[in-house]
């Protein structure tokens, strides 16, 4: 649950900050940083929701941030 909200914070804040929320949808399904996070709170909420297996999804970035 935690993740799911602080996944949705953090996608709310790159809304802002890379003025997203001025934007026609065109250019906002093309922008990789919002598709990137918009995904990463969906595999959450179907972490949360559906099954566990989800979460393996999201081991993933932490491979490749490091």
């Amino acid at each position: 649950m935690v993740q799911v909200l602080n996944s949705s914070l953090l996608t709310v804040s790159v809304m802002g900050n890379w003025g997203t929320f001025t934007k026609r949808w065109h250019k906002i399904l093309i922008d990789f940083n919002f598709v990137y996070h918009a995904g990463y709170v969906i595999v959450s909420l179907l972490g949360l929701c559906v099954h566990e297996f989800f979460y393996s999804l999201l081991v993933n970035q932490c491979i490749i941030l490091k």
